[in-house]
């Protein structure tokens, strides 16, 4: 993309976070764990100076691959609040309980819900079908024991941004197949929705060979989410930064959901790029991004 397209807070944000050393890491250009650790110096710089909150701690619950590490999120004191379960992106590869925290907050904070955050287990140790695993045994979890944590587990939101909103389209579309109740909406913040292709830049198509290993050239269906129908869902609601090379992946999906005639609504940012929704202690439109998807889905938690 070039310079010129960037919107000029995001580039301010840039410049402190250059001039901070803390970008965000290139896992083409070092080891994994040299990456892990630049990635790492990136969410502490952002996640500098939190908010409070009235309650933040830890739980754990089954999974698939061992115990699942669970994060809950209250800003306010309540008997019974709806769920925002947050699902990071991070390519799959990078990140943990601790790296979206100031997003945790912020979405507690901004939506009066209990923002429960999924700490899934990385790639390339642990490969698909893993992550959507662990998302479905959260949701049961959310249901099943939430409410004695001050979670109502009957107004649930799936909230995920790239590898996150990846995996939560998916987990809606698995629980459908099923037959599983619904969740109340998805908020997809940029997902890579259309899988590796022949197109796909460099560091994409890294990420779905880490996730997918050997099967990455001829990635499954169930692992794609744009590849499978996407009638019959909850409302989603979709975010993307023009300036995102994946923002075709948020288009087709926009397109599949017109042509299935389900309920969702759009919305895009000039001149932002991918992952701007994790530069919320330095970049204004993340904070309106929470703001925007929340009241595109309310209606569907009113108690």
């Amino acid at each position: 993309m070039a310079e010129s397209s960037l919107h000029p807070d995001y580039e301010r944000a840039a410049q402190v976070l250059r001039e901070a050393g803390c970008q965000a890491a290139e896992p083409l250009k070092c080891s994994l764990a040299e990456a892990r650790a630049q990635q790492d110096r990136h969410f502490a710089y952002l996640n500098s100076d939190l908010p409070a909150v009235h309650a933040a701690r830890d739980v754990q619950a089954p999974g698939p691959a061992g115990p699942l590490r669970l994060r809950l999120v209250h800003a306010r004191p309540a008997d019974l609040a709806p769920v925002v379960l947050f699902m990071r992106g991070a390519g799959w590869w990078a990140g943990g309980l601790h790296s979206h925290e100031r997003t945790a907050r912020v979405l507690a904070w901004r939506t009066g819900a209990a923002c429960v955050v999924l700490d899934y287990h990385r790639t390339p140790e642990h490969r698909f079908p893993t992550q959507l695993e662990e998302l479905l045994a959260a949701v049961q979890w959310v249901r099943e024991a939430g409410r004695t944590h001050g979670l109502d587990g009957a107004r649930l939101v799936l909230w995920g941004e790239s590898a996150g909103a990846t995996t939560s389209l998916l987990a809606a579309q698995r629980m459908r197949d099923a037959g599983i109740d619904p969740v109340q909406a998805l908020v997809l913040f940029y997902g890579n929705f259309l899988g590796p292709g022949p197109t796909t830049r460099a560091q994409s198509l890294w990420v779905w060979q880490q996730l997918l290993g050997e099967h990455a050239a001829t990635p499954p269906l169930e692992a794609i989410p744009a590849r499978q129908p996407l009638h019959g869902l909850p409302p989603v609601w979709l975010g993307c930064g023009e300036a995102d090379p994946l923002l075709q992946d948020t288009l087709a999906v926009r397109d599949q959901l017109v042509q299935a005639g389900a309920p969702h609504a759009l919305h895009t940012w000039p001149g932002l790029p991918h992952g701007f929704m994790t530069l919320g202690r330095l970049l204004p439109a993340a904070q309106e991004a929470v703001d925007l998807a929340w009241a595109g889905i309310q209606t569907r938690l009113q108690a």
